[in-house]
């Protein structure tokens, strides 16, 4: 990090958040003369001939601008903040703008930072890679672009950087004032699993690669892919343009958030304690059976099509404990085995029995006779080729680790060709490098799945409509079982090379 520094040895540079002080000994080593310091642990052992200061970055105020911010911010979601540190991010002047109850504590430090710079200063912090693409750091983004140029960035990956940190981990420099280049320079590490060096060499091409990507722009995030890596997610939002007769509009990108309802599963609370054991499955009672509820769990859900459920305790609401115990039996002592972990739940702010679901979120949604599609709410695609997207049977709900979807009331197109679309490679590749990705994770919570391109049906077109109804009874026949998947998915795959010719 420090040899992305340009800054003169004289010149003034801050560690806002210097911890133990690793960061001070190397500025020291360097011949840094002009160093200025915060922490606001004063427990944390300061070694280095630094004089720190014992006080919050996020209220430090200062007349003096610095030539260069460096060091590792704290990375703290807003519901693990300490009262204190909410109340001081509440207060700061950028609350509300660049930040909120959203955000993350790490968005303050790097404003907080950029402030602090003079013009031509640099800003050099270690961070997860969140901010770079989450919709409620858009403000932030945009703000960096107004004031300079992000320069440079080491990218880690899915690379253990730091012990238990389970984050993809980046290295960023921001120059203040600075034009937009046409390129940013991306170094990608390239190394083994964890990082054990102490010291890393950017120029080592066994441990890092080098690459160009274009500089960010406004109203998007921002995705460390080069060029030739878009071209497939570039074509893929081509083929999603909203059709105009107007040459000089703005090509619009068709969503699919236009065309379906999003659901996120219902939360039972403690999922160990509703999932029916195999055991007492012979012994249920009329009333018992009655009571079980089909989940799709994530660890069910195939490409395509799913059929595999999980049976789940749903005893109805409103019963009083010998209610319950006299009509559900064997739910009743499976669940009270479980009776304190149950009390523990997050209740939303109501009595909660400890048989009943902490929060039947959605439930119109899922108990509805309409076909819907699910999705894993975090999915994996380091060893993937393809997102999970999935046809379910109407009668199958989902708990938090799915979300569900269905078409909008009105909208033409059918669950099938829904699913069936969303599994193409092409929207699997678009979701790597423009989705929500957390490292090798995509997360498909309803803004990230709304925001997917979604090629819609010109009804006024009727190869298009014929290409609708194959891919829609090829999808029929692969839920019925009349048709094997391999089979199903290649003649998929050509339909939609006629509706993706880009």
């Amino acid at each position: 990090m420090l040899d992305l520094l340009h800054s003169p040895k004289s010149a003034p540079v801050l560690e806002p958040c210097s911890g133990a002080g690793v960061f001070l000994d190397a500025l020291t080593e360097r011949g840094y003369e002009n160093i200025s310091a915060l922490e606001i642990d004063p427990n944390l052992a300061n070694h280095s001939s630094v004089q720190v200061l014992n006080q919050s970055f996020v209220v430090y105020e200062n007349n003096e601008r610095f030539s260069a911010v460096i060091g590792n911010p704290p990375y703290i979601r807003w519901k693990d903040l300490s009262d204190d540190s909410r109340g001081e991010m509440i207060a700061h002047k950028l609350y509300g703008s660049l930040f909120n109850t959203l955000s993350d504590y790490l968005t303050v430090f790097i404003a907080g930072s950029v402030e602090l710079l003079e013009d031509g200063g640099e800003l050099v912090f270690i961070t997860p890679s969140f901010w770079m693409h989450t919709q409620h750091s858009s403000p932030l983004r945009e703000w960096l672009l107004d004031r300079g140029s992000i320069t440079k960035i080491v990218d880690f990956g899915e690379t253990t950087v730091f012990n238990k940190v389970a984050s993809a981990i980046i290295i960023f420099k921001f120059v203040k004032g600075t034009p937009q280049a046409e390129k940013v320079q991306l170094v990608r590490y390239v190394g083994p699993s964890r990082i054990n060096e102490l010291i890393l060499d950017l120029d080592d091409a066994t441990l890092f690669e080098h690459v160009e990507v274009n500089n960010f722009q406004p109203s998007t995030h921002w995705t460390l892919a080069t060029a030739g890596e878009l071209e497939v997610p570039d074509a893929l939002e081509r083929d999603c343009y909203e059709p105009t007769n107007n040459l000089f509009a703005e090509p619009v990108i068709t969503t699919l958030g236009q065309s379906v309802d999003i659901a996120n599963g219902m939360v039972s609370g403690l999922d160990k304690a509703f999932r029916i054991p195999e055991e007492i499955f012979g012994v249920l009672t009329e009333e018992e059976k009655g009571a079980v509820l089909p989940v799709i769990k994530a660890f069910n859900i195939r490409n395509l099509v799913s059929t595999g459920t999980t049976s789940y305790i749903d005893i109805p609401i409103g019963l009083t404990e010998d209610e319950v115990k006299l009509n559900y039996p064997n739910f009743y002592s499976h669940l009270e085995a479980f009776r304190d972990d149950l009390a523990k739940r997050y209740s939303y702010n109501r009595e909660l029995p400890f048989w009943e679901w902490s929060f039947r979120r959605s439930q119109a949604f899922f108990l509805s006779e309409v076909r819907k599609g699910f999705v894993p709410c975090k999915e994996r695609l380091t060893n993937r080729d393809r997102a999970r997207f999935t046809m379910t049977p109407s009668w199958a709900v989902a708990t938090q680790d799915v979300t569900g979807f269905a078409p909008k009331s009105g909208v033409p197109e059918s669950i099938e060709y829904i699913v069936a679309y969303l599994n193409q490679p092409a929207v699997t590749s678009w979701i790597r490098r423009r989705g929500l990705m957390k490292g090798g994770i995509a997360e498909f919570s309803e803004r990230p799945l709304s925001s997917l391109p979604f090629r819609k049906i010109d009804w006024q077109n009727d190869d298009e409509i014929q290409i609708h109804s194959r891919i829609t009874n090829l999808m029929k026949d692969l839920s019925s079982g009349a048709s094997k998947s391999e089979a199903v998915e290649e003649l998929i795959s050509l339909q939609f090379a006629k509706l993706l010719p880009h």
